[in-house]
């Protein structure tokens, strides 16, 4: 196909042309546009290293411990740590010396070398853990004896080299410590325990000093040191003890002190940190804890200390303290999320129900008329949805049978309890109102509590009416008892001239005082029948023996009693009189139970 040139108005050597410098121009302007990203990329990186050098070394300049120092000291702290050892052992210390590298060590020989020197039997429980950060030995044992043998160890052989040991006793868990200085250098060991371990000082249990140095540890029960203790007559400050992080100034490494250094050929400069420094070198000081120009765990330096255990307990409850006070009240959080849930709710059905957005169905109504339908339902909505409101959390209430139904009558599940629920409980703000209409849920009866309240008075009522009855027959029982003394006696009395008195008059009362209890009325009733007889005629039956007939005034039955002895049965009409006194109380009894 032929192309016609010279309907174009353009030579073609000219369009090519333009074309070429067209290209040439967006090449330029590529390359240009790519140095300018790269210019500031690399400014941008500039100023990114320029702020972060700045940044450290403010960071250096106005922290005491920087972060580098920080990691070192958590990981020599993390690697000093021991596994838990029986907290009711004794805990033996050694401390090998003369390069004895404890890491690089095997365990067998360890065990083997501390049996052969303290003297100590397979039979005997020891427990060796080794401590590498420390370049120590940690000895745990349940008997005293074991762990003075092992106290004495002073050289460990070990593939036939021998290397010089210290080992001690330390203290016992479940204590703290303090220390008091300016403790003059005469004082023996002996003395010092003499001063401070004593009744003025009840929570001391021991007191030692510290090296050759003016300062005493003391070592007292519980958690707590007391701010002031006794030396003899004097009251010395007392302070916390705080250990501090090891440094071995032989090789300039931390973690291990320099009497049991395992690497002693090794010789870096305490002050700056170069390996093997001359005599006459140079170096700027900077301590490796936190950072500062400073030599390495200097006196100046506070960072080397550690944080006593009692101190971090402190701090933790404190922790827990403020946590409770910031955190917000159950009841404001469920508030707000029973708040929150009603808006996405009420959020979501406008939405879903408007339809935003969305093109109109086919068929649908007018505007004019789907409008005014939607803001009659709207009103309606509203409406029925500020009742449900106020209806539900009677709906949602379990019936009595603990299963959850709906006002269409279907039935559910028991309901979850929640927090909200938990609360309202709690702060008795729960609102019970009327069940919806249509609820299988029956009311509650109104006479239910008029019937409990009336059940509980007549229960009441009769545990009064109980322990009257048990008391009126405690009464009963103290009256029987008396009347049966006086019956007694008077049987005795009655026994010689009458002869005795039938068993059915005597058996009767017994009888009757067996089978129950009598009341106080009817007690004394028979007492006053049974007084009223013994007095007509007890004294009758004792004046017939004793009275003669010169007294000044002579009763009636006196001179009928008299006349008594002339009959042929002496005695009769008193025995009549007791056997009709015992029949009236028998009868009185057994009406009474």
């Amino acid at each position: 196909m032929e192309v016609d040139e010279a309907g174009t108005g353009e030579p073609p050597d000219n369009r090519y042309e333009e074309a070429r410098s067209v290209s040439a121009r967006e090449d330029e302007d590529a390359d240009s546009v790519a140095d300018g990203w790269i210019e500031v990329t690399r400014r941008r990186r500039g100023r990114a290293n320029h702020n972060k050098v700045e940044g450290q070394e403010d960071a250096r300049s106005q922290s005491p411990m920087r972060q580098g120092g920080r990691s070192i000291v958590s990981k020599v702290l993390r690697a000093s740590k021991m596994p838990r050892l029986p907290s009711d052992d004794l805990k033996i210390i050694v401390r090998p010396r003369d390069g004895l590298n404890i890491r690089s060590t095997c365990g067998v020989s360890l065990d083997e070398a501390i049996r052969h020197e303290a003297g100590v039997s397979d039979d005997e429980m020891i427990t060796i853990c080794p401590n590498p950060t420390q370049n120590i030995l940690v000895v745990s044992t349940p008997e005293e004896k074991t762990a003075t043998k092992i106290a004495k160890i002073k050289v460990l052989t070990i593939n036939g080299k021998r290397y010089e040991t210290n080992a001690y006793v330390s203290a016992p868990e479940q204590m703290v410590k303090g220390i008091i200085r300016n403790i003059p250098l005469t004082y023996t060991q002996d003395q010092l325990v003499h001063a401070l371990v004593n009744t003025r000082n009840p929570s001391l249990t021991y007191a030692k000093r510290l090296g050759s140095t003016t300062t005493v540890i003391l070592l007292y029960e519980g958690n707590r040191v007391p701010t002031w203790v006794y030396f003899n007559s004097v009251m010395i400050r007392v302070s916390l003890y705080r250990k501090q992080i090891d440094f071995c100034k032989e090789c300039g490494r931390l973690g291990h002190r320099p009497d049991v250094c395992p690497r002693p050929e090794i010789k870096l400069c305490p002050i700056c940190g170069s390996k093997n420094p001359s005599s006459e070198h140079e170096c700027t000081p900077k301590c490796q804890i936190c950072g500062e120009a400073h030599p390495t765990a200097d006196r100046t330096c506070k960072a080397k200390y550690k944080v006593p255990h009692i101190v971090k307990q402190r701090r933790w409850r404190a922790r827990c303290r403020s946590l409770q006070e910031r955190t917000p009240s159950p009841s404001g959080c469920s508030d707000s999320a029973a708040e929150g849930k009603r808006r996405s709710r009420s959020r979501s059905r406008s939405h879903s129900r408007r339809g935003i957005g969305g093109p109109p169905r086919s068929g649908s109504p007018s505007p004019v008329r789907s409008q005014s339908r939607s803001r009659s339902r709207s009103k309606s909505r509203s409406r029925s949805r500020s009742r449900s409101r106020s209806h539900s959390q009677n709906r949602n209430y379990p019936s009595q049978d603990g299963v959850r139904s709906t006002p269409g009558g279907k039935q559910r599940g028991p309901r979850r309890l929640t927090w909200s629920d938990i609360v309202a409980k709690r702060d008795g703000d729960s609102v019970q109102s009327a069940p919806l209409p249509g609820s299988p849920r029956a009311a509650p009866d109104p006479d239910l509590a008029a019937r409990m309240e009336n059940m509980e008075k007549e229960n009441k009522e009769l545990r009064e009416e109980l322990t009257r009855a048990r008391k009126q027959n405690e009464k009963s029982m103290r009256k029987i008892e008396e009347l049966q003394q006086t019956l007694n006696e008077l049987l005795k009395r009655m026994g010689g001239p009458s002869g005795g008195i039938p068993s059915s008059c005597t058996s009767a009362p017994c009888r009757a005082a067996e089978r129950g209890d009598a009341t106080a009325t009817g007690g004394e009733e028979g007492e006053k029948d049974m007084c009223c007889g013994g007095e007509d005629e007890a004294p009758a039956a004792v004046g017939s023996k004793r009275k003669s007939p010169s007294d000044a005034q002579p009763s009636k039955d006196a001179d009928n009693h008299a006349q008594e002895p002339k009959r042929p049965r002496p005695g009769g009409r008193k025995i009549d009189a007791m056997e009709e006194i015992v029949n009236k109380l028998t009868n009185k009894t057994e009406r009474l139970f």
